[in-house]
């Protein structure tokens, strides 16, 4: 546990001093602003079947932002150090495969959960401004950003997996994105092909992150998405530190 506390920081610290994090933040929060403001526009004409919640978690601004920033902040954690050579100089380190894995992710993770609090508080900018009463029920919004961060957990399992499977950032990124974009679009599979079995139909709606969303924004907290998204994250680290494991033997 020492090694991997020393490696968190590391990994934090590097986080933290590289510019580019910092520009990936900055267009993140503007695009939540974006987005929030958005959200915001319909309800000046007129009444909306949908709440403030839905509408900000379920739309593009979103959607491209969260795709687009997983990739960008998991790309580098394995491939730059395996391109830099500093990959085999940490393995050979007195320290695990495992402690590697978890104090990169781990950095990553609190990193990752750190760029969502400006959406919160602009969530509630409107009623400290104006002093109206909240818009959204405190349940609601805090079961969503629950499922927000569940959610990005296995998304930069994800990124990880791809990140120790190559050495080029660019390709991490790409087989980030895609494998992503890819679960999404297989969750929409039903609507899309007509009547399936209802084995099929539960499955389908198992993996379906924007039906997650649509519930969460509603107020309504199932254990099971989350289930599916930390155990989903755990066997993709286990599986990013097989990856390493094997590179490691075969050098």
């Amino acid at each position: 546990m020492q090694a991997a506390r020393i490696l968190f920081r590391r990994e934090l610290q590097a986080i933290a001093y590289a510019p580019g994090s910092h520009v990936v933040a900055a267009v993140f929060i503007v695009l939540q602003g974006v987005g929030y403001v958005a959200a915001l526009r319909p309800f000046l004409d007129s009444p909306q079947s949908r709440g403030l919640l839905e509408m900000f978690f379920q739309g593009p601004l979103f959607w491209i932002p969260f795709l687009v920033l997983v990739p960008t902040l998991t790309m580098r954690l394995f491939a730059e150090e395996r391109k830099m050579g500093t990959m085999e100089m940490l393995l050979t380190a007195p320290v695990r495969v495992r402690d590697v894995v978890v104090a990169k992710f781990a950095a990553t993770f609190v990193y990752f959960c750190l760029l969502w609090v400006p959406g919160f508080l602009f969530l509630h900018l409107h009623g400290w401004v104006s002093g109206a009463p909240p818009v959204f029920e405190t349940g609601a919004l805090l079961a969503t950003y629950g499922l927000v961060l569940a959610m990005g957990a296995m998304f930069l399992a994800v990124g990880c997996l791809a990140s120790a499977m190559t050495t080029s950032q660019l390709a991490a990124g790409i087989m980030t994105f895609g494998a992503l974009m890819l679960l999404i679009l297989l969750a929409q599979l039903p609507p899309t092909l007509g009547q399936m079995a209802d084995p099929v139909q539960r499955f389908f709606f198992y993996i379906n992150s924007d039906a997650h969303l649509r519930d969460a924004t509603a107020g309504l907290l199932d254990s099971r998405p989350f289930v599916y998204y930390l155990s989903g994250a755990g066997v993709l680290l286990a599986a990013t530190g097989y990856a390493l494991n094997a590179r490691r033997w075969r050098s």
